[in-house]
């Protein structure tokens, strides 16, 4: 009888993060609003503001409660589905919160 050592193989796990970018408009112009506040329902306050975009980072896979909020603008509170980094078109993955003045 022949005795045979096992053989491990390496295995990797790599665990993705994801990220939100939001654009929020004036539902009737669809102008960007400079004032606008978004954060996660939770409160928590975007990783980066630049340009009118307002970026979470380091989210897991799934959706999440935004909160988007400006003077003179009703409140919204989309679900969002967070995305992995990639290299297409990084616009592709923006989403757009319309507002409605109040």
């Amino acid at each position: 009888m022949t005795e045979t050592t096992p053989r491990w193989r390496s295995v990797a796990v790599r665990t993705t993060r994801v990220s939100i970018v939001v654009s929020v408009v004036d539902d009737d112009t669809g102008e960007r609003i400079p004032t606008a506040r978004v954060e996660l329902a939770d409160e928590t306050p975007p990783t980066t503001v630049s340009g009118g975009y307002h970026v979470f980072t380091d989210l897991g896979p799934d959706p999440v409660e935004i909160r988007v909020t400006a003077p003179g603008y009703d409140e919204a509170t989309p679900t969002v589905t967070p995305v992995a980094p990639t290299e297409t078109d990084a616009s592709a993955f923006v989403t757009e919160v319309q507002l409605t003045n109040d």
